[in-house]
């Protein structure tokens, strides 16, 4: 390890660089789609004259066209003998012109070139793996000009994936041609952790077979990880197996989308020499190859029926480029599922249109529309009556009822929240006392302290700023006693400071408090809003006459997009109503849980029911766990901290709710740290997502996340009353696998010190110091490529050398 100290210095004669990826290739930007030979021709089938009549038949059949570029061998091209150099030579018999004349024949048809090995001494049918030999045949398979690399796990000889699949990645790093490397690790090893740094794609399961149990496995399988799918490295539940077997064509058709919508590789393998036309059709949909190809698109993730073993159907949906969201609906069922028993709202699945918008379906299979619906015609979708197995996809599309022109995303269209909002709330420390002297003594506070230069700038009012009754035209007014100079001339100070003016009501007849509320009267105070100057409301819950919070909650995104003002829509509905679902529609923040308290168990709580719905979280609509009690009660110094970091790498709202004229210094540190302030207002990373101890009853857990440029923000924190000794964790285990020729350096992201800097084999224990109880630690961890060149001082306790 590099232990980083101020009193031993040496010249280190490399070029740190900065962080791009362990895996430099380039590749593997949307999945893959092609065509491998195993599951329909296995060993036996394999040879020269099938893969030239595939190659000719993947051009002829439009396979190319619809996408299809890889031809990949998969086991048995191969010698049982390496030649006496070591290398690997095709099997004479099956391959008489070589792999590299094969090669050049599928790249004459426009086709990249897939090959096969195993990360053991043996392929998984006996022949040679590349164990050991990781450079000598990656430089073999770049004179071949092979484009793909499916890399087996047989005959490993018991050693851990994380030695052996990132030597292959070094090697085919090394040879300076790009390879798309597909690791085949059948999900062992927990390979979703450190797979991103390592592999294009990586197997999130054993191996599939042609049944409809084997197909919904791997499916539900690697749901469980497919929040770790990004561009580049792709969650792989195995080659499908559509045109094999004696799978239904509803089967078939069900298989191809589910893998579609999760953007899992979409690698054939039936015999194309046999292929029917229906097979034929399924595969060449362009609908659904359009919407797995969609760069921007995440893989679909479950919104109904998410249960995996007691669902009779479920439902999946994705957002793609232009904002429109296409859903999934499929019976598990071995029996047929009836349309009276299947109810499914868009709003379901985050559609939400406004007054002015209609929106249109169409299903993907036929292409045709099935109707257009408004938003209380669209709380019924027309599902048909589901044969077993079977499923519907469609494409929702909002459009402009009288333009007819489709609109670009599907969160209020008001262009804020693109990070998390940064303030002050009155609420959590002032409560229903809450005065206009206090509201200006925090105005001060926040611009003169430099907290508005961090990005705290909205000052929120919480319930207690109107008077108990409207004025006789039916306008809120403020308070006289608490406010004594109107709303609009408190928002005009804030305004003075540089800061914005936020104030709050209830999506019902009254406050929380028993003040007026805005139901029913949401173009009034939408108005009075924007006449104020308010740059903010939130949007509480109470006295909701039980009317569905979707009614109305969107009735004020509504009255709010009318007066033309952008107002920060914050949806306070405590995560009942799975709003989660709906909610990045409708507002720019959404309340995840019920309310907090400055109590360590409220704000774990607060924290895991919030992580549930973090994958909605995106920029424009963000998953709030409640403003923040950092300062508030008798909160230790480690608990305030934790609870900073967690919201922080959540991604969730900074709103403050300490007497900011009164905070200690220690508070002060806290919330003033830019480092962790970076994290959460980072533009390109996501919610921190759990990677170790990811249950309740955890004494310490790990979450993590990718920030702007490639590095890694890590947060460890102790659950527990009692000190945390001997934690063990790995780099890789948080997806950090740096190459041979890069270094990791770690930073404290409280202390801003360096811990130390690391290579691949020190990154296997981390320095995890003992933590105290409901204390926490965040590193920022950083992979520097190592290069001959400039000489960089660096403060080291031992020398590196540079080969």
């Amino acid at each position: 390890m590099f232990s980083v100290s101020t009193t031993t210095t040496f010249l280190l004669s490399v070029l740190l660089l900065c962080y791009t990826a362990a895996l430099d290739n380039g590749l593997g930007r949307v999945p893959p789609m092609g065509w491998n030979s195993w599951n329909g021709l296995g060993c036996e089938g394999l040879n020269q004259g099938v893969v030239t009549q595939t190659a000719e038949m993947i051009v002829s059949l439009g396979l190319k066209d619809a996408g299809y570029k890889y031809l990949n061998l998969d086991d048995c091209w191969m010698s049982p003998n390496r030649t006496i150099n070591g290398t690997f030579q095709a099997d004479s018999r099956r391959f008489p012109s070589g792999m590299k004349k094969l090669g050049d024949y599928i790249h004459s048809k426009g086709l990249l070139f897939g090959i096969y090995s195993s990360a053991g001494t043996n392929t998984c049918q006996g022949l040679p793996g590349s164990l050991n030999y990781e450079e000598m045949d990656a430089r073999t398979f770049a004179k071949w000009g092979v484009d793909l690399l499916k890399y087996d796990n047989c005959y490993n000889q018991n050693k851990s994936g994380m030695d052996r699949y990132p030597k292959m990645r070094d090697a085919l790093n090394k040879t300076g041609r790009p390879i798309f490397y597909s690791l085949c690790q059948w999900g062992e090893e927990e390979s979703w952790r450190w797979a991103r740094d390592v592999g294009n794609s990586y197997r999130s399961t054993p191996d599939i077979a042609p049944t409809w149990d084997s197909i919904r496995w791997n499916f539900l399988k690697s749901q469980h990880q497919i929040s770790h799918s990004v561009p580049g490295s792709w969650a792989d539940p195995d080659m499908m197996e559509i045109g094999n077997g004696n799978l239904t064509l509803d089967e078939e058709k069900s298989h191809f989308a589910l893998w579609c919508m999760t953007k899992a590789p979409l690698i054939l393998g039936m015999d194309l020499r046999t292929i029917s036309n229906e097979t034929l059709s399924i595969i060449s949909n362009q609908q659904l190859i359009s919407v797995h190809q969609n760069m921007h698109a995440k893989p679909a993730t479950c919104f109904i029926g998410c249960s995996s073993t007691n669902s009779d159907f479920s439902v999946y949906a994705t957002t793609v480029s232009n904002g429109d969201t296409v859903m999934m609906l499929i019976n598990w069922n071995d029996a047929i599922l009836g349309s009276d028993n299947i109810h499914v709202m868009g709003q379901d699945v985050g559609v939400v249109p406004t007054p002015s918008q209609s929106v249109v379906v169409t299903d993907l299979w036929s292409n045709e529309t099935i109707g257009t619906f408004d938003f209380d015609t669209l709380k019924s979708l027309p599902i048909p009556t589901l044969a077993p197995h079977a499923s519907v996809v469609y494409r929702l599309s909002i459009v402009d009822s009288f333009t007819a022109k489709s609109l670009a995303g599907l969160q209020i269209h008001n262009g804020l929240a693109q990070a998390p909002p940064m303030g002050w709330n009155s609420w959590n420390k002032f409560g229903c006392n809450i005065t206009e002297r206090d509201v200006r003594n925090v105005v001060n506070v926040l611009s003169y302290s430099g907290l508005s230069e961090l990005g705290y700038n909205y000052v929120n009012i919480d319930d207690c700023w109107m008077a108990p009754n409207r004025t006789r035209d039916g306008i809120y007014q403020a308070d006289p006693d608490k406010f004594p100079s109107g709303m609009k001339d408190l928002g005009n100070y804030v305004h003075s400071k540089g800061l914005k003016f936020g104030i709050y009501t209830s999506a019902g007849t009254k406050t929380c408090q028993g003040l007026p509320g805005s139901l029913g009267m949401e173009f009034t105070d939408a108005s009075t809003f924007a006449d104020w100057g308010v740059d903010f409301l939130k949007y509480d819950n109470c006295y909701n006459e039980k009317i569905p919070g979707i009614d109305r909650y969107t009735k004020m995104r509504d009255a709010l997009n009318a007066t033309g003002r952008p107002i920060f829509y914050s949806l306070c509905q405590w995560g009942d109503e799975d709003s989660w679902r709906w909610a990045p529609s409708v507002g720019n923040a959404w309340r995840s849980t019920r309310d907090i308290s400055p109590h360590w168990g409220t704000i774990k709580n607060n924290f895991l029911q919030n992580q549930q719905q973090v994958h909605r979280s995106q920029p424009g609509a963000w998953s709030d766990p409640d403003m923040m009690e950092v300062g508030n009660g008798n909160l230790t110094l480690d608990e305030s901290k934790s609870h900073f970091a967690l919201w922080c790498l959540a991604k969730a709202p900074l709103w403050l709710g300490m007497d900011l004229t009164t905070m200690a210094a220690g508070i002060r540190n806290i919330i003033f740290n830019k480092n962790l302030i970076r994290v959460n207002q980072d533009a390109e990373s996501l919610p921190a997502v759990c990677f170790k101890g990811c249950n309740e009853e955890a004494a310490w857990s790990v979450y993590a996340t990718r920030v702007t440029g490639g590095d890694t923000v890590a947060i460890i924190v102790n659950w527990n009353e009692t000190l945390q000794r001997g934690i063990s964790l790995a780099a890789y285990e948080i997806g950090i696998v740096p190459t041979l020729d890069e270094l990791v350096k770690v930073k404290d992201l409280w202390t801003n010190n360096v811990v130390g800097m690391f290579d691949f084999d020190e990154l296997k224990k981390l320095p995890i110091p003992a933590i105290p109880p409901h204390a926490s630690l965040v590193y920022r961890f950083s992979t520097l490529k190592l290069k001959r060149g400039d000489a960089i001082e660096m403060g080291v306790n031992r020398e590196y050398s540079v080969a």
